[in-house]
C-alpha cells in the first residue's frame, strides 16, 4: 500500500509490532470492557498491518528459487 511505499518494508513491520505491543499493554492493564475492547482494536490493527506487510516484505528478501516456498509457509502457518 502507499505506508508500505513510503516508509519501506522494515519500518512498516516495525509499526505492526509496536501497534501489537501498545494493544496488548492495554490488555494487560486493563480495568473494564472498554478497555479490553480498545486493546483488542489497536492488537487487529496491528496483527492486519502484519499480515499485510510480512508477506510482501519475504517475497523482497527471498531468494528467487525459494520465494514461493517461503510466502507460502507465512500463508499457510496462518491457517
Amino acid at each position: 500500500g502507499v505506508a508500505y511505499d513510503r516508509l519501506g518494508a522494515v519500518k512498516c513491520v516495525v509499526v505492526a509490532i509496536s501497534f501489537y505491543a501498545v494493544g496488548m499493554c492495554v490488555i494487560a492493564a486493563s480495568y473494564s470492557f472498554a478497555q479490553i475492547f480498545v486493546g483488542r482494536v489497536v492488537c487487529g490493527v496491528g496483527v492486519g498491518l502484519g499480515f499485510a506487510v510480512c508477506p510482501q516484505y519475504i517475497a523482497e528478501i527471498s531468494p528467487p528459487a525459494w520465494r514461493g516456498v517461503l510466502v507460502s509457509c507465512f500463508e499457510i502457518s496462518i491457517n
